[in-house]
């Protein structure tokens, strides 16, 4: 499937000079609740990337995912401006979190 801005983002698109199209591939994984969840990727190649290989590389992902959501939800540190003295603050806020 390939995936396109919405009309009233191509002027931004191309201002960022980002991809006008991006190739995905829609991928089914049964979770060991017996559920199915549908992860949506860029690894195209069927042989490299087989269905069933999802599952770990979905599972390896998860600890960065988490990672990801206390640098930016809990810290905010996404949206980081100030002074280098404030970015230690946070980065040690990091990781005293990150032992509780």
């Amino acid at each position: 499937m390939v995936l396109t801005p919405h009309h009233k983002r191509t002027k931004e698109v191309k201002e960022k000079h980002l991809p006008e199209q991006l190739n995905v591939r829609f991928v089914r994984v049964k979770l060991k609740t017996g559920e199915y969840e549908v992860l949506i990727t860029n690894l195209m190649n069927k042989k490299r990337f087989p269905q069933s290989a999802f599952k770990y590389i979905y599972y390896m992902r998860w600890g960065i995912e988490g990672l990801y959501d206390i640098l930016k939800n809990r810290l905010n540190l996404e949206n980081f401006i100030g002074k280098i003295e404030n970015l230690f603050i946070k980065i040690f806020m990091l990781l005293f979190t990150l032992q509780v």
